[in-house]
C-alpha cells in the first residue's frame, strides 16, 4: 500500500488496518517513512528545526510518529507545524533543556578537575554542536555528561606520564573516575552541597596508580 492510498481510506478502514500492525515490523515502517520524507521536503526549511527522524514503537502507549527535533526550550513549540501529517502524529523534542544541562556539567567539571575558565570549556564544546544541538537525531544524548568529559580529564591527567596510554587503561579509569565522583553527592551533582576537594583526593587515588594526577589548582 502506497502513502497515498492509506490516506485514502475512511479513519474506520485505517484504524482497523491499525488494528493489526506488529510493533517491529509491518507495512506502517514503509508509510511513516514516505509521510517523513514528505514532512521533510515541506518544513525542513524552518530555522527552529534541527532534525527530522522517525521513532520506533516500542510500547502500546505509543504510536509511529515523526520526531522534530526544534531549537527551543520545553515547552516552546513550533506552533506552525501541524500535530499531524499524513495521518502519523508529530512530536516536537526541544533540545536546549538537554545542550544547557550538558554545558552546566562540563563547566563544573572541567573548571574543579582541570581548572578550565568557562569560556575554554565552551570552546571545547563546539566540537559537539552537532550532537547538543541534536543534529544528529539526539544520538548524543544516549550518553551523560560524564562521558565526554571524563575522557579529557584522564588525558591531561596522564599528560606527562603516560600520554598515549592504552584504551584498556584508559577504560578502566574511566569508570573508576566515574564512581569517585558519583559515589556522592546528588544527581546532577549541584543539587545539593558537595565536597570537590575530597572529590579531587579520590580521583588523584585512581589516578594515581597510571602515575597520573589531577592538574594542581591556582
Amino acid at each position: 500500500m502506497t502513502l497515498d492510498e492509506w490516506i485514502e481510506l475512511s479513519a474506520p478502514d485505517r484504524n482497523a488496518l491499525r488494528r493489526g500492525w506488529e510493533r517491529d515490523s509491518g507495512d506502517w515502517m514503509d508509510l511513516l517513512s514516505e509521510a517523513r520524507a514528505r514532512f521533510e521536503a515541506k518544513f525542513r526549511s524552518h530555522p527552529l528545526i534541527n532534525y527530522i527522524g522517525q521513532s520506533a514503537w516500542h510500547a502500546a502507549s505509543y504510536e509511529p510518529s515523526i520526531l522534530v527535533t526544534t531549537a527551543l526550550y520545553s515547552p516552546q513549540l513550533i506552533e506552525e507545524l501541524p500535530d499531524r501529517f499524513c495521518t502519523f502524529r508529530i512530536v516536537q523534542e526541544q533540545v536546549l533543556d538537554n545542550r544547557d544541562h550538558y554545558l552546566r556539567y562540563w563547566v563544573l567539571v572541567f573548571n574543579e578537575l582541570l581548572g578550565w575558565p568557562e569560556a575554554q570549556t565552551r570552546r571545547w564544546a563546539c566540537k559537539w554542536d552537532d550532537g547538543l544541538n541534536g543534529r544528529d537525531g539526539a544520538m548524543f544524548y544516549h550518553e551523560d555528561p560524564y562521558y565526554y568529559a571524563l575522557p579529557v580529564v584522564i588525558l591531561e591527567s596522564l599528560r606527562a606520564s603516560q600520554p598515549e596510554a592504552p584504551f584498556s587503561v584508559r577504560w578502566k579509569l574511566f569508570s573508576e573516575v566515574l564512581q569517585a565522583i558519583r559515589s556522592h553527592g546528588s544527581e546532577p551533582i549541584w543539587l545539593s552541597p558537595y565536597d570537590w576537594d575530597a572529590a579531587r583526593e579520590r580521583i588523584n587515588v585512581v589516578l594515581s596508580a597510571a602515575g597520573g594526577r589531577l592538574p594542581r589548582r591556582t
